[in-house]
């Protein structure tokens, strides 16, 4: 006698179950919240520059941020003779004396974002004839055949575009910050800038 056993039955390994395992959630959850972090940075860095856009125009603050040549001037005194080259700055004309490059001048890069930012002015501030003006120094931002120059009134804390011939007050802290920079820059004896 035999004994018969039942044909084995041949099935097919059961298709692996797509689960979402706690690795493949951190991972999503790591990037939700990245990206919900660079919006926010984002968004923050672009309402904290509202005004400066407004006041400088869309131009001016791109060469402000950008240009490739950034130079520095000294003013020498009040505008009286015709042969010299001169800077109006509100009311007053002014001579031209010492140019310096700064294109390359260590700190720029900060310098240049600090007028960028709101929180560098006092927009509240509109003074008038309670201070004791004091022009000695103009920064021009050049990119081609643009350019935008910015003189600085530390005497009222006042930033002038020459050319719009507008201003607005500096907040204490970037004058001052501004002043040091420019001391240490236009100042003849200084080396000139570090060229890499």
């Amino acid at each position: 006698m035999t004994n018969a056993q039942p044909a084995a039955r041949i099935t097919a390994p059961a298709a692996p179950r797509k689960s979402w395992n706690a690795g493949k959630m951190a991972v999503i959850g790591i990037l939700l919240v990245a990206v919900g972090l660079a919006s926010f940075a984002w968004w923050w860095n672009w309402q904290r520059t509202q005004r400066c856009l407004e006041f400088f125009g869309g131009e001016g603050a791109h060469l402000i941020r950008t240009a490739n040549r950034v130079e520095g001037l000294t003013l020498t005194g009040l505008y009286e003779v015709e042969p010299h080259e001169r800077i109006v700055v509100g009311p007053d004309a002014f001579v031209m004396g010492g140019r310096k490059d700064l294109s390359r001048a260590a700190g720029l890069v900060h310098a240049r974002t600090s007028l960028l930012d709101d929180a560098s002015y006092d927009w509240s501030d509109q003074t008038t004839g309670d201070c004791e003006p004091l022009v000695v120094y103009v920064v021009t931002f050049r990119e081609g055949d643009q350019a935008i120059t910015l003189a600085f009134d530390f005497g009222c804390r006042r930033l002038w575009i020459v050319e719009a011939q507008r201003h607005v007050t500096l907040a204490p802290k970037i004058a001052s910050g501004w002043e040091s920079f420019m001391k240490r820059q236009m100042n003849p004896d200084s080396p000139p800038a570090d060229r890499k």
